[in-house]
C-alpha cells in the first residue's frame, strides 16, 4: 500500500484520481494539494479524508506521504518532480 498525494487538482487529476481510487488495495489518495482553493475543494469532495494542502513545501514534509502524482502545467514539472524526489517520495509525472 502507497499513499499518495495528488499535486494540482485542475482537469487532469481527475483521471488520475479515478485510477488511483480503482485500486484500494495498492494505493490511497491521502492528500491533495493545489494554489487555487475553488479546485482543491472541488477535489477534497472526491477524496473524503484527504488533507489538503495549498503549499506544496508543507506536503513535502507529510511523512505520511509516500508518492506524488504531479498534475499540474508542464512548466511547473520539472522543478515540483525534482523536489519531490529530493524529499525522498515517489513521483508520477507525465510527459
Amino acid at each position: 500500500m502507497i499513499n499518495v498525494a495528488i499535486v494540482g487538482t485542475g482537469n487532469i487529476s481527475h483521471a488520475h484520481m479515478e485510477g488511483l481510487l480503482t485500486f484500494p488495495d495498492r494505493c490511497r489518495v491521502v492528500a491533495l494539494c493545489d494554489i487555487y482553493p475553488p479546485h482543491l475543494a472541488e477535489a477534497a469532495a472526491l477524496c473524503p479524508g484527504a488533507k489538503c494542502y495549498s503549499d506544496f513545501d508543507e506536503l513535502l514534509k507529510d511523512t505520511n506521504v509516500q508518492g506524488l502524482v504531479i498534475a499540474v502545467p508542464l512548466s511547473s514539472h520539472a522543478p515540483l518532480s525534482i523536489a519531490g524526489l529530493r524529499a525522498g517520495k515517489h513521483v508520477f509525472c507525465e510527459k
